[in-house]
């Protein structure tokens, strides 16, 4: 379909036609015998694409010239006729029948060609008021009038030319002049003459007065340029063939070719760039002669004339509705707006096809929407978009137009909306170029559409914006999806970082475009952002149990980290998925009670009764495990009793079969033929018993044995939280020596637990270690505790009685007592082997010898005077000379630094003391009676007073007054 309508109005004129001017529906034709003729059109539209016309010739003035009349112009607000014929500038009047001759420019004889300007402006009144110039080219001159009281004045001097001129254009104060080999730009206010370039074909000029542009052709190049001779694209548009003549009129470029060829262009700059073509036309086959020039037909936009030497041809632009629909089928989408926005600006629209503002901006919107769907057909992706958010459109439609991210049944919907949307077959890299646009743009629309939500519920909380919030979160959940779909088919390592976050990414369809990838954790982390752990667990239990993953050790990995990642709340969840684990792979199923190195973990928090339970239920070890962990583990910072007293149990109920299993052991063996030295016989006593050597310490026995021992023991040493008082008499019944003596030490019973050290288990090396532990554990503090090595001194000289000794010897299930040979420390070995000491030692008790050896070596730690009082009184002096010496002189150290340090403490008093005088005297006042009150200006005398900081002295009864004063001062 055409754009513009070609009408023949006259062929075969029996006259040689020169030049034309159209106006209203007026034509005029000047012929080259000097006549003028002028006709009148009546135009009509005979269907919704067709015209028809009517001409009428009301005038002809056969008179009006001897010359051929070349070139014609009206001032139509003045209703004259301007005309050059036979070199010289004629006016005419327009309204009367033989055209009257009125006037003529004699300084213009010679002249080849006229320009004139019109241009209006608004006076102060709000009258229209036109300024008039005229422009005639004299050989190498330009000469220069203004029409004022219905005749021409000169303007300005001429200004010379280097060539004559061959076409002349006003735009604003400045002339673009053609000469015979060059363009050349002429500033009207300063008379200069600049060079533009060369041009080797006829100059031809057309100005562009919408927008003060104008269009110079060169060949078969025609350039845009401002008014002030700046280019505006950076390439030029292009004809088929040379133009012989052009006008513009509406946004288009019209131009004659050889043999009667009219071709159309667009000179809108973004079009001309795309593709300017809009129509061509050959019109040979309907004239008699080749066209020769083309114009504007005044105060009709979409309407021009052309002629050749013997006819006459109207063109007329189809009415708005074709315009822009042939423009739509062109592609020329920005075109089709302007032409709205131009017919809009003007009001040249009939009363029929004037539209509301509505439904002006509902069309608007639809040919910029046809546009970008354009821009996307034509895989201008970034374009498409862009234009897609400046319209607001909706998302779901832009994620439509590509293939395999929304639903069939949805995107068809979508598409179906809009008649004439083609998608193009997207496939290869020119899909995947077209997937990272949507992806930046869903990115865009996702933090726009959360910023709208966080808005929406601070701001209102009516049903209708809970409404609005329901139609947020679906589009939320559209992007979202598209976009887990497009990272699948550009970045697959973004689809984990998308399921993270808080998303909203619809169930079913990720879930099938993830198992149509086959990317299982990325579909775990989906269940799991969406809280259906249960569909996780039972794909990773899948993966792990059923062979379904390669690497089934790392399945099971990846199932124990998701279970340590639930909550509490989720605990029924774990113990479920657990339990085959702990049985097939007990070692790796216990890091989910007790591996926390994950950041997600919480198995720190899961209620450990349950656990405890549990484990116990399936394998007592695992529970033991639990437990062992729960306790080392410091960072639980735990205090419950409840559970270390489990822990502690568990050990007694796993150590009581072993250690009987033991001893008995021992004595199948034959240990009983070995006699060693023991210290809690009494010799008063005829009974002997029998013990039987131990070989290892506790601890350390072999196998489960010792290493469960050593465990309990440690626990014991580190926990302060269990029940001491009934777990003592546990041990105790257990045979457990060494751990009840740990247990009476946290209870502060040390006597007790020194009396097993020595007399039960005859390890007085391990009573020192005990000792040092109290001792230095107490060092700063008060208490009994202190008095250990006392105690220790005290324990090495009883004999205690077999009564005293039964219940650990006979009401217990160690009726045979297992030790190991005396034991000594190596300070007490080497202190009895001295061979002075072993002289003067000689005749004394084992257990004598082994406490004065310990008083020798910890005479500064134990009270003399309370050691000696132990002594049996027929002790000899000698077995003490080398204690006595040396705590007496670490007695009397000790009373010289106390004297030392009491008269420092009392230096340290005094200097306090005399500081303390120094300041108070440093901030006395001494009253003379000449001291003055800063507020009433009197004596202060021997009234009462205050001092300030600033050192001001103010009577009592002023003080108010000076502080009221020295605040307004301030």
């Amino acid at each position: 379909m055409e754009l513009y309508k070609n009408l023949v109005l006259l062929r075969k004129l029996p006259l040689t036609i020169e030049c034309t001017y159209a106006y209203d529906d007026y034509l005029l034709i000047g012929t080259k015998e000097g006549h003028l003729l002028m006709y009148k059109i009546d135009l009509k539209l005979s269907s919704t694409t067709e015209y028809e016309f009517k001409l009428h010739l009301l005038r002809s003035a056969k008179q009006f010239s001897r010359k051929p009349i070349v070139q014609m112009d009206a001032i139509l607000e003045y209703r004259v006729l301007v005309s050059l014929s036979d070199q010289l500038i004629s006016i005419h009047n327009l309204d009367k029948i033989s055209f009257p001759f009125l006037s003529s420019l004699a300084k213009s004889k010679g002249a080849s060609y006229f320009s004139l300007d019109v241009s209006k402006q608004q006076t102060l009144s709000g009258q229209i008021q036109s300024t008039i110039r005229l422009c005639v080219a004299v050989k190498h001159n330009l000469l220069f009038f203004y029409w004022k009281n219905n005749e021409f004045f000169e303007l300005r001097p001429t200004i010379k030319l280097p060539d004559m001129a061959r076409v002349v254009i006003w735009i604003a104060n400045r002339l673009f002049v053609g000469l015979r080999n060059q363009y050349i730009q002429v500033d009207i206010d300063k008379g200069t003459v600049t060079k533009m370039f060369p041009v080797t074909s006829e100059p031809l000029i057309v100005p562009l007065l919408a927008e003060r542009n104008l269009a110079i052709c060169r060949e078969d190049k025609t350039y845009i340029f401002d008014y002030e001779a700046r280019p505006l694209l950076n390439c030029a548009i292009t004809w088929t063939d040379q133009p012989l003549s052009m006008t513009d009129d509406l946004l288009f470029l019209i131009a004659v070719e050889a043999n009667s060829t009219i071709e159309v262009l667009t000179n809108t700059l973004r079009d001309v760039i795309n593709d300017p073509f809009l129509q061509k036309s050959d019109l040979s086959s309907q004239l008699t002669r080749p066209i020769k020039a083309i114009g504007k037909w005044r105060n009709r936009p979409g309407q021009l004339v052309l002629h050749s030497e013997n006819d006459i041809v109207m063109m007329k632009i189809v009415p708005n509705e074709q315009q822009i629909r042939i423009l739509q089928n062109a592609r020329h989408f920005e075109l089709a707006i302007k032409m709205i926005e131009y017919y809009n600006s003007l009001n040249e629209l009939d009363n029929s096809e004037i539209m509301a503002g509505d439904e002006y901006d509902e069309l608007k919107l639809k040919i910029r929407k046809l546009h970008a769907i354009d821009l996307f057909s034509r895989f201008k992706f970034t374009e498409a978009i862009s234009l897609f958010q400046s319209l607001k459109t909706d998302p779901s439609f832009v994620i439509a137009l590509y293939p395999g991210i929304l639903p069939d049944r949805y995107r068809n919907q979508l598409l179906t909306s809009e008649p004439i949307v083609h998608t193009p077959p997207l496939e290869g890299a020119m899909l995947e170029r077209g997937l990272l646009t949507l992806i930046e743009y869903l990115v865009e629309i996702r933090q726009r559409t959360q910023k709208q939500i966080s808005q929406q519920q601070e701001q209102d909380k009516s049903s209708l914006a809970a409404n609005n919030l329901r139609k947020f979160y679906e589009l939320l959940s559209i992007i979202d999806t598209s976009l887990l779909k497009c990272y699948l088919q550009t970045n697959e390592s973004l689809v984990s970082s998308l399921l993270r976050i808080d998303n909203h990414c619809h169930l079913e369809e990720s879930e099938m475009a993830l198992k149509k990838r086959g990317k299982t954790a990325e579909l775990i982390i989906l269940y799991k952002t969406k809280g259906l752990h249960k569909n996780a667990l039972n794909l990773l239990q899948h993966q792990a149990r059923d062979g379904a993953a390669k690497n089934p050790a790392q399945a099971r990995k990846q199932l124990i980290q998701y279970l340590q990642e639930l909550g509490s709340d989720h605990l029924k969840l774990i113990f479920q998925y657990s339990e085959w684990i702990l049985q097939q792979y007990p070692e790796e199923g216990m890091r989910i009670f007790i591996d926390d190195v994950y950041v997600d973990s919480q198995s720190a928090a899961w209620p450990k009764d349950d656990i405890v339970q549990y484990l116990e239920a399936i394998n007592p070890d695992l529970a033991l495990t639990y437990l062992d962990h729960y306790i080392e583990n410091l960072k639980w910072n735990e205090t419950s009793t409840k559970m270390i007293d489990t822990l502690i149990n568990k050990y007694r109920d796993s150590i009581r079969p072993l250690i009987a299993q033991y001893r008995a052991e021992l004595q199948q063996q034959g240990h009983n033929d070995n006699r060693m030295e023991i210290l809690n016989t009494n010799d008063d006593e005829n009974d002997t018993e029998y013990h039987y050597l131990r070989p290892e310490p506790a601890g350390q026995e072999p196998g489960k044995l010792g290493q469960l021992r050593r465990k309990l023991m440690h626990v014991l040493e580190i926990c302060d939280y269990y029940t001491m008082e009934t777990l003592s008499a546990y041990l105790l019944h257990d045979g457990l020596f060494e751990e009840r003596a740990i247990v009476l030490g946290k209870m502060g019973n040390h006597r007790e637990a020194l009396m097993i050290y020595v007399h039960i288990l005859n390890d007085l090396e391990m009573a020192e270690q005990y000792c040092w532990k109290q001792f230095n554990k107490a060092a700063h503090c008060k208490g009994a505790d202190r008095r250990v090595f006392y105690y220790l001194f005290e324990q090495c000289l009883r004999k205690p009685m077999r009564m005293e000794l039964s219940k650990y010897l006979n009401d217990n299930a160690a009726s045979n007592t297992f030790k190991m040979s005396l034991l000594l420390p190596s300070s007490v070995h080497a202190y009895l082997n001295d061979e002075r000491n072993r002289s003067i030692l000689a005749d004394l008790d084992l257990n004598v010898r082994i406490a004065i050896a310990i008083l020798a070596q910890h005479s500064t730690r134990i009270n003399l005077i309370d050691a000696i009082k132990l002594l049996d009184d027929r002790l000899p002096l000698q077995a003490l000379y080398l204690i006595l010496p040396p705590a007496i002189h670490h007695l009397a150290s000790n009373h010289n630094h106390s004297r030392m340090l009491r008269r420092l403490l009392k230096s340290q008093i005094l200097k306090v003391h005399q500081q303390r005088i120094q300041v108070e005297q440093a901030s006395r006042v001494i009253i003379t009676g000449t001291e003055i009150c800063q507020a009433c200006m009197k004596r202060i005398g021997k009234s009462v007073f205050v001092r300030y900081t600033n050192n001001d002295l103010v009577h009592l009864g002023c003080r108010d007054g000076y502080e009221l004063m020295t605040q307004s001062n301030h």
